[in-house]
């Protein structure tokens, strides 16, 4: 195994700090995009209105069962 020289180290550590910074920007970008609330129910309308109304459709049938 080839030794190297104490700069060839440094060169590779900061060679693989600047990569990690770049990644570790690259997964806060898609953290972002993909817990963004709004873009995400724009982008899943029909399916976000399903949802609710068939939430409202249980928690209904819930309240009317208790009244009656």
């Amino acid at each position: 195994m080839a030794t190297r020289s104490p700069e060839e180290i440094r060169r590779s550590i900061v060679q693989a700090r600047h990569e990690l910074a770049g990644s570790v920007e690259e997964l806060r970008s898609r953290v972002r995009v993909m817990t963004d609330w709004r873009r995400q129910l724009n982008e899943h309308r029909t399916a976000a209105i399903v949802a609710a109304a068939a939430v409202g459709f249980v928690v209904g049938r819930r309240i009317f069962k208790r009244r009656g």
